[in-house]
């Protein structure tokens, strides 16, 4: 295992993975963090909402103070600069830099953010064992930015939008060749493996809305990009219009699995 602070420079004189850091892209109330520092990850947490970014300060302050996490306030985006947000009233989730995700339910507020490139927090940071990735319609640029560097991480996991496979597309272009289509509302009474094969073994109850295990910990079985294309079509077409259960909610986790040319 490569220690805490421990850094390498990759082929093209960027990061190497780092086996203990993972980026938590979208930190929200911070329960996906919690569960990623109970297993005894170091974390890197982004969060563009100024008012959750300081309610996470207050809520791992141990964890900051002990070099475990660093938070930090900033949108991910295609490039540098400085963006209208819309703070979402109704559902802070709904929260975006995209303004028809970022307005829904008509309660809102519109606020001017510091966006960066993801690539720049990678090369400030190292390079993350596992990337997580849910930020209501910009996914895609986080996913993109990794075209910066040779080595990726081990593993990402971004919400599946629907009607769009291009962050599918690019992470297989990638090097990643094994995915899962997973309904995010299976982890509430979900139980972790035990040992651990993620860190450390813990105790935990995923709360709604979390973006639940991860890597090797992560529910069902790698599948092909074919397979996984299958899936998300059925879903498409029948789970997501079928009434008469609860409109899911899915994540695609991917694996890496061979360099890509690029």
């Amino acid at each position: 295992m490569i220690g805490w602070h421990s850094l390498r420079l990759g082929p093209w004189g960027g990061k190497r993975l780092e086996e203990k850091l993972i980026f938590d892209v979208g930190m929200h109330t911070g329960q996906d963090t919690d569960f990623y520092l109970k297993k005894g990850f170091r974390v890197v947490a982004v969060e563009a909402n100024p008012v959750l970014v300081e309610n996470g300060k207050k809520r791992f302050a141990d964890a900051i103070r002990e070099g475990r996490l660093i938070i930090e306030g900033v949108g991910i985006g295609p490039s540098d600069g400085r963006m209208p947000f819309y703070v979402n009233q109704s559902q802070s989730e709904w929260s975006s830099f995209v303004k028809n995700i970022g307005t829904r339910g008509d309660k809102f507020d519109v606020i001017d953010v510091d966006v960066v490139r993801l690539d720049k927090l990678i090369n400030k940071h190292g390079m993350p064992y596992y990337l997580k990735i849910d930020i209501e319609g910009y996914d895609i640029h986080a996913i993109k930015s990794l075209w910066a560097f040779r080595e990726r991480p081990a593993y990402v996991s971004f919400e599946a939008v629907p009607n769009n496979l291009d962050g599918v597309a690019i992470l297989f272009a990638q090097g990643y060749g094994l995915f899962k289509l997973i309904n995010q509302r299976l982890f509430p009474p979900l139980k972790l493996t035990k040992p651990a094969k993620e860190g450390v073994f813990v105790e935990h109850t995923f709360e709604s809305g979390c973006s639940g295990p991860f890597g090797e910990e992560s529910p069902l079985v790698w599948s092909t990009l074919a397979e996984t294309v299958t899936d998300y079509v059925k879903f498409l077409k029948f789970d997501h219009a079928d009434r008469r259960i609860p409109k899911p909610w899915w994540d695609f986790h991917a694996k890496y699995t061979r360099p890509s040319d690029g």
